[in-house]
């Protein structure tokens, strides 16, 4: 074969089909979408049309009929339809996007909805106090990682060095860190109920959430009185 193929166009009779091919395939169930996939693969989806049933000649050697008065398969399934003879202009026109599209076979989609305290700091990251010989570097590391949180929300940073006010949020960090590892059953108590259980070692202290998310004591331990009735 030696003449050259500019362009190439695959036609089907199913405005379903046409659907699919033009969208996105993952939408789809696992049956539709690996055919779907496949085809977006090895074709070009604008090169797709959609021609009527009472012009897509494929059927006639499906849906033929015995007739002695005509031939069994017409010609016109050996030539194709008589469109691809003229001009492009006189091809099918295109279908509106509202009639390709097919709901049947998409995916049902699951949101999950998370809500947020906008007078909260954001949740801090751990640090891996394993890998940090001290706390001054530790309290660097923190700020480090809010630092990049905040330039991930577009907020450009005052220094090119570590400022007083980033360590003294990575000195937050940690402590909530150290709290969360030492007491985690207390301070989901406090977020759900703002109070500890009757058994919890912290209840003398008076625990509470403070805006930062970091557990405050009403009471300091030498305001607590011991087991044989001292203070």
């Amino acid at each position: 074969m030696t003449r050259h193929i500019d362009r190439v166009f695959f036609w089907t009779d199913s405005k379903c089909v046409i659907g699919w091919i033009r969208s996105t395939a993952v939408w789809y169930k696992p049956f539709v979408a690996h055919r779907v996939g496949e085809i977006q693969t090895l074709t070009d989806p604008k090169s797709w049309r959609h021609v009527p049933g009472r012009l897509n000649v494929s059927d006639c050697a499906t849906r033929s009929r015995f007739d002695e008065r005509s031939e069994l398969i017409p010609v016109r399934w050996f030539t194709g339809p008589d469109f691809l003879y003229q001009g492009e202009d006189n091809w099918p026109k295109e279908m509106p996007v509202e009639e390709l599209q097919q709901h049947k076979e998409i995916k049902p989609s699951k949101i999950f909805v998370a809500k947020s305290n906008p007078e909260r700091v954001p949740v801090y990251a751990d640090v891996d106090l394993e890998r940090v010989s001290s706390l001054s570097k530790a309290q660097r590391v923190a700020a480090l990682v809010h630092r990049f949180f905040n330039v991930c929300k577009g907020k450009k940073p005052k220094s090119s060095v570590v400022t007083v006010q980033e360590l003294r949020v990575g000195l937050t960090a940690l402590v909530c860190q150290c709290q969360r590892e030492a007491f985690p059953d207390e301070l989901q108590s406090l977020e759900r109920t703002k109070s500890v259980s009757k058994r919890s070692k912290m209840l003398s202290f008076t625990p509470y959430l403070d805006e930062n998310n970091e557990c405050g004591y009403d009471r300091r331990p030498d305001e607590i009185e011991t087991n044989d009735g001292e203070e």
